[in-house]
């Protein structure tokens, strides 16, 4: 006789939500990922318009973005 009794009910909840845990961290990590390919997408553009000879007004305006951010991202190049 087992001193222990199995629920089957309970042991696939653990399972249910060990799994969800695991799922939500490997989406995090592709959303990380995805966003850092964005960002240095966007700072390439940033960097060709200014190349271009855009101003930062010009590239604020063509790429959605505030004139503060431009800004920023123009002077890791200077």
């Amino acid at each position: 006789m087992c001193i222990f009794e199995y629920d089957d009910k309970r042991e696939k909840e653990l399972i249910r939500k060990a799994e969800y845990s695991e799922g939500m961290k490997e989406g995090e990590r592709i959303g990380r990922e995805a966003g850092k390919k964005e960002e240095a997408e966007r700072i390439f553009k940033i960097y060709q318009l200014f190349r271009a000879n855009y101003t930062e007004n010009q590239i604020k305006e063509k790429l959605g973005m505030n004139v503060e951010e431009v800004r920023k991202i123009l002077e890791r190049f200077k």
